[in-house]
């Protein structure tokens, strides 16, 4: 029996966690592994922006105290553009994969 790839060490809990889940649906390969780090990578980025936003608010005060958009909006979004993206060109390439894991990601 073949030894199931592990994700990369430098990942974080919650892309580690991510990593796996593709893996199990796609088969790790050379040309797509990095692409499954980078998946995992945004989609861990996407969760710690969007805990930081619920924390603190849409909003949040500058140096100034003028009011501004929360910086994670805009991390978060990059994110999920990426994500959105990687996991497009991951499940085209294999179409025999049931499930979307782009409309689970985005709730759909």
């Amino acid at each position: 029996m073949a030894k199931r790839p592990q994700p990369p060490k430098h990942l974080d809990k919650i892309g580690q966690q991510y990593w796996r889940e593709l893996a199990k649906q796609l088969a790790v390969t050379e040309r797509n592994e990095k692409r499954l780090e980078v998946a995992a990578e945004a989609y861990s980025t996407y969760r710690q922006a969007s805990v930081a936003i619920q924390q603190d608010g849409l909003t949040v005060f500058s140096a100034s105290g003028t009011v501004k958009p929360h910086p994670c909006i805009a991390i978060k979004e990059r994110a999920v553009n990426t994500l959105t993206k990687i996991l497009k060109d991951l499940y085209k390439e294999n179409p025999e994969v049931e499930g979307d894991p782009l409309d689970e990601f985005l709730g759909g």
